[in-house]
């Protein structure tokens, strides 16, 4: 039997009409299940905003407890616009009394602004960190007004300023968040960090805050514990003079602890907390300040070093526990005399002990006679000179002098000389 033309056609069309419904129901199921999560997601970001809660930065103690950088509550004071097209005279009086209790004048742009925050809806910041009896007076006459909203932040606070600078370090801010930029503060800063809690808003179609929801709490930073000790640390910087630059460490003998490091000039930390102009900025690059004389800056050991020299003569056997020398004020050797601390005179007879206490220079100036270079420079480094001591903060390797470094940086040999003014 053949189909007639308006049978095929009728056939054909009932295929199409097939085709086009299995198409959009796989459409919808595609678009209902497979991207459900996606349009629900889009769907409420349309009433629902999610913030970030700030977590408050862990506090760095020195070792009997005492605070030496920790936060303190930072209170603003923001205008909230309610949408109206402009303000009433209940607004302006409120405005007015907010300018007496702040003691401050608000000039024509930030009128303007409020005005314009209030047909947006948005806010403006009237006041920045005030007193808590001033929000207590702010709280008692605006209580649950709309168009005032108060705010808490918290910010870095260093109780001492400027003390022990260099070890505790600053924050900087990038993209609206705080970093540890030298110091313990950047050391220990995902520690010091916390974790952030996430608080959702509510809003209708208008923008206006309908409801607020903490989703999950903001976790405190950990308490970082130095070894410093804040009395120590003041008497220790006590020493220096306004101007003075240098270093200072102070370390417990039994255990090797640093209790005290100054580093001069020193600088606030509290400084970075608030934008630099590029005055402030270059007056700081003029002092440096920044550098930590104490880890990243090589100085001579001076009359320590005479216990290494001593501890290399006694071991080579160039002298014994017995040995006595006159000191006279100063040792000749060749065609130079090299003088004692006490120039005029002398410590006269001085056995080793009275030496090292007496910080003579006689008994090394001999020792240097006698003494290689080199065997002396590998004493040095058995007592760790010229090394790192491997601390976490940056530091800078020392140097001990050998003959092959001195014809390889200067191009000429050791000369005997120079070895008592090594001792």
């Amino acid at each position: 039997m053949i189909d007639s033309p308006l049978d095929q056609k009728i056939i054909t069309l009932t295929k199409i009409i097939v085709i086009a419904i299995t198409i959009i129901c796989f459409r919808l199921l595609y678009l209902q299940i497979h991207l459900a999560s996606y349009f629900f997601s889009k769907s409420q970001k349309n009433f629902l905003r999610t913030d970030n809660i700030a977590s408050p930065r862990g506090n760095i103690i020195d070792c009997t407890g005492e605070l030496l950088a920790t936060n303190r509550p930072l209170i603003n004071i923001y205008w909230h616009g309610t949408g109206k097209g402009s303000l009433s005279n209940y607004q302006l009086q409120l405005i007015d009394n907010i300018k007496n209790l702040l003691g401050i004048r608000f000039d024509n742009q930030l009128m303007m602004n409020i005005k314009h925050a209030e047909k947006r809806r948005g806010e403006i910041l009237l006041a920045s960190d005030i007193s808590f009896e001033l929000l207590s007076k702010i709280s008692e006459q605006c209580a649950q007004h709309p168009n005032i909203y108060a705010e808490k932040k918290f910010e870095r606070y260093y109780p001492h300023g400027p003390l022990a600078s260099h070890i505790l370090g600053y924050l900087s801010t990038i993209d609206f968040e705080s970093m540890g930029k030298m110091g313990i503060e950047s050391i220990f800063d995902s520690s010091l960090k916390g974790s952030r809690g996430t608080l959702i808003t509510t809003i209708n179609s208008l923008g206006i805050r309908l409801e607020q929801k903490e989703l999950s709490p903001a976790l405190s930073g950990q308490t970082i514990e130095t070894t410093l000790d804040t009395q120590l640390q003041k008497i220790a910087e006590s020493v220096f003079l306004p101007d003075q630059v240098g270093t200072l460490i102070l370390m417990d003998p039994a255990c090797g602890d640093i209790k005290a490091l100054v580093s001069k000039p020193s600088f606030d930390p509290a400084l970075f907390l608030k934008p630099l102009n590029g005055t402030q900025w270059r007056e700081l690059q003029d002092k440096q300040p920044f550098l930590n004389r104490a880890f990243n800056a090589c100085y001579p050991p001076a009359s320590i070093f005479k216990l290494i020299s001593l501890a290399a003569a006694l071991e080579e056997g160039i002298v014994t526990n017995e040995t006595e020398v006159v000191c006279k004020g100063y040792v000749s050797f060749g065609s130079r005399k090299y003088g004692c601390r006490l120039r005029h005179g002398g410590h006269g007879r001085l056995d080793i002990q009275e030496s090292i206490a007496k910080s003579c220079n006689t008994l090394f100036y001999i020792i240097g006679k006698h003494i290689d270079i080199d065997v002396l420079t590998d004493y040095a480094k058995r007592f760790g000179l010229g090394e790192k001591t491997g601390l976490i903060f940056q530091e800078k390797r020392g140097l001990m002098p050998t003959r092959s470094w001195r014809r390889k940086v200067y191009g000429e040999p050791w000369w005997p000389g120079d070895t008592l003014q090594a001792t």
